[in-house]
């Protein structure tokens, strides 16, 4: 009876040494994503303002945040959610980030990601307990 196998080609063992190439990369690049996600949200909120235009805040002035009009919508909004825990919630996956692109392991990521959430919350629940400034 005939067989269905193929012979074996040079290629077989080529494209099994480049997966776990490829899986590095992938998962470096996604610290990469992560990280640079993180700055660009700590950028965003580094440079919010009150009279910024956003989505409840109509105005004919530019937007003052380097990350322009964007930038001022999602800061706008993280500071509305958040308030000072937005600062909480930033910090994590840029560390996360770095330790996916540096040692390409992040191990009990469920953990992480439930504990991540309890602590933005609580951060933001203490900043709402601290007296408003005199502004």
């Amino acid at each position: 009876m005939r067989s269905l196998r193929r012979p074996a080609s040079p290629y077989d063992t080529f494209v099994d040494t480049l997966r776990p190439f490829l899986a590095r990369r992938l998962t470096e690049l996604g610290g990469l994503v992560l990280f640079t996600g993180a700055i660009g949200l700590t950028v965003a909120l580094a440079t919010w303002s009150i009279d910024d235009p956003s989505l409840n805040h109509a105005t004919d002035h530019l937007a003052h945040n380097v990350l322009g009009q964007p930038g001022a919508v999602v800061s706008d909004l993280a500071m509305q959610i958040l308030g000072l825990g937005a600062l909480a919630f930033v910090l994590p996956p840029a560390l996360w980030g770095i330790r996916l692109m540096r040692e390409r392991d992040l191990p009990n990521g469920g953990m992480r990601i439930a504990l991540w959430i309890i602590g933005f919350c609580a951060a933001s629940a203490v900043a709402s307990a601290l007296p408003p400034t005199a502004r």
